[in-house]
């Protein structure tokens, strides 16, 4: 039943600040990208394995990780979960449309921006259906489960080869199977990323049962922790322009 007396929502600084400097980091993780792509520069052999080869990208990795955490926490903050998973799964279509004309040997699908809409989706149906005294299970098994299948995209399990059949198309290169011919810039299937926007979002439950959101809410007085949480707080629209912004200027200067 709605209140007579608007009440405002408090603000978790801590989590606009951390989305800000995951934005920072992806910032200069794709200038790096870009300019190794249009200058076919090459760095040392560790560096250029860690950003560019998928079987140990490490850095995009635990950046992509750490948006899609922070995605989930936020879950509970927001409202009209399915018009925004829809949106940003529509947005991603965009992305990769783009991507398709502008770099087609290395376009994006289903990118991260993917990924967040369709983990919406599925926690607005989670939302429904999972009481929150479960939030520590559901946490526990969420990572469990994201252990369990992140190699499942290179076709074993735990070293356990996966039979041929799961990667097909890109049906299935969408649930996390991708065939052996599957290009992508910015990958982050449903399986097993969805389990970690899972497990953030029963951080937040957690938080919330034990009276600890205050945390959250501390407090970075400094221009840097005002500069990270702007940024935090305007996270998909700099998601949205860093990309064209940084490719143009280095194509320019090329």
């Amino acid at each position: 039943m709605a209140s007579s007396t608007a009440v405002e929502r408090p603000r978790y600084l801590v989590i606009d600040w951390l989305r800000g400097l995951a934005i920072v980091c992806m910032i200069a993780y794709r200038t790096v990208w870009d300019f190794v792509t249009l200058w076919e520069t090459d760095f040392s052999d560790p560096w250029h394995r860690a950003l560019f080869e998928p079987t140990v990208a490490w850095i995009p990795q635990y950046i992509g990780f750490t948006f899609i955490f922070i995605a989930g926490m936020s879950f509970t903050l927001g409202s009209r979960h399915l018009v925004k998973g829809l949106q940003l799964i529509a947005w991603s279509t965009v992305i990769s449309l783009i991507t398709w004309f502008a770099i087609p040997e290395n376009p994006v699908r289903f990118g991260v921006l993917n990924l967040l809409g369709c983990g919406m989706i599925v926690l607005w149906a989670l939302d429904r259906v999972l009481p929150e005294r479960a939030s520590t299970l559901g946490f526990v098994v969420s990572l469990a489960l994201y252990a369990f299948f992140f190699d499942a995209q290179r076709g074993t399990i735990w070293g356990i080869d996966l039979p041929d059949a799961l990667y097909r198309n890109d049906v299935t290169a969408f649930f996390g199977f991708p065939p052996s011919d599957f290009i992508s810039s910015d990958y982050y299937p449903l399986i097993p990323y969805v389990f970690v926007m899972i497990a953030g979002y029963c951080t937040f439950n957690v938080l919330a049962r034990a009276n600890r959101l205050a945390i959250l809410s501390v407090d970075y007085t400094s221009a840097l922790g005002r500069a990270l949480r702007w940024m935090g707080r305007h996270s998909l629209v700099i998601y949205l322009l860093h990309q064209p912004i940084i490719f143009g200027t280095l194509y320019l200067l090329k």
